[in-house]
């Protein structure tokens, strides 16, 4: 009898080292920027992959990283990355779409993914190409194409091209200043956007995140004055010193709200300090 009941527990014990084999596959290591910085100083044969769109990558990128966009990761295997045991280090604008292609890597048999956020976070150098389509505001006097005002709206919510559907964009004007007016949902949000014709300047903006996806769509913790910065780096030109923030705790789920005075706009913003996510975001042209 105690043969028999020893057969069981080795059976058991077999299916459970199965099981933690198998979660201990597909996946990666997430760090910080300046932990990046050190890895990059210590290692040498390492792959910097920036999986933003060709254009934000051209607009400024860290110096030797390769492009290849997220929504081109799936799962046919990647000519660009042939050694799927080096050392990849992976990064996006704020840290959403990174997460997204470190654990596509990962699932495709990559070994060695470290994934560490996004570029609004990097301190070190940054190189940029000689043509590029700009993120939110292009020289002045030159006209933006619909196409190119859709990739502003998308760069400056964050949105990953392959997550927008029924998408529409038309031309219109307010105020006097003819505009493109751009809409699109997500899985997680509706978005509203307008941007100005002439330069490319978001003059309009409204969209709201669906709390219950804050923690899908993932990010890192954020604390006050990193949440001023964040509203900084997504309006050109202004200063973090100027955005008025305070902290909410209303709801049980902790956030940062505040607005945000700059150059005839209003903006007002709740930021989840848990993943630095801005999920509700509004912008109004003022006289």
């Amino acid at each position: 009898m105690k043969r028999i009941r020893i057969i069981p527990f080795f059976m058991t014990l077999l299916l459970l080292s199965g099981c933690a084999a198998q979660t201990a596959e597909n996946t990666y290591r997430q760090i910080d920027s300046e932990e990046a910085a050190a890895l990059m100083e210590e290692k040498n044969n390492y792959i910097i992959l920036d999986v933003r769109t060709e254009e934000e990558y051209s607009e400024g990128h860290i110096p030797n990283a390769i492009n290849i966009p997220n929504e081109s990761i799936g799962t046919e295997e990647i000519p660009e990355l042939p050694d799927k045991d080096q050392l990849i280090l992976v990064y996006c604008r704020s840290g959403n779409r990174s997460k997204q292609a470190s654990r596509k890597l990962a699932d495709l048999g990559y070994t060695n993914i470290v994934e560490f956020g996004g570029i609004i976070d990097w301190t070190g150098e940054t190189q940029s190409d000689s043509q590029s389509v700009p993120q939110t505001i292009n020289s002045a006097g030159a006209e933006v194409s619909s196409e190119e005002a859709l990739v502003i709206a998308l760069n400056n919510a964050d949105v990953p091209e392959a997550d927008a559907y029924n998408i529409k964009n038309e031309r219109d004007s307010d105020n006097g200043i003819p505009i493109h007016d751009i809409e699109f949902e997500t899985d997680y949000g509706d978005y509203d956007f307008e941007v100005s014709v002439d330069g490319g300047r978001i003059v309009g903006a409204d969209y709201e995140v669906d709390e219950e996806y804050l923690n899908i769509l993932g990010g890192s913790a954020v604390s006050l004055e990193e949440a001023k910065k964040l509203i900084a780096d997504k309006v050109p030109g202004s200063d973090a010193e100027n955005v008025q923030i305070w902290e909410e705790n209303e709801d049980g789920r902790g956030r940062f709200e505040g607005e945000l005075y700059f150059e005839n706009m209003k903006y007002e913003f709740e930021i989840d300090p848990a993943t630095g996510r801005i999920f509700d975001w509004n912008a109004d042209l003022r006289g």
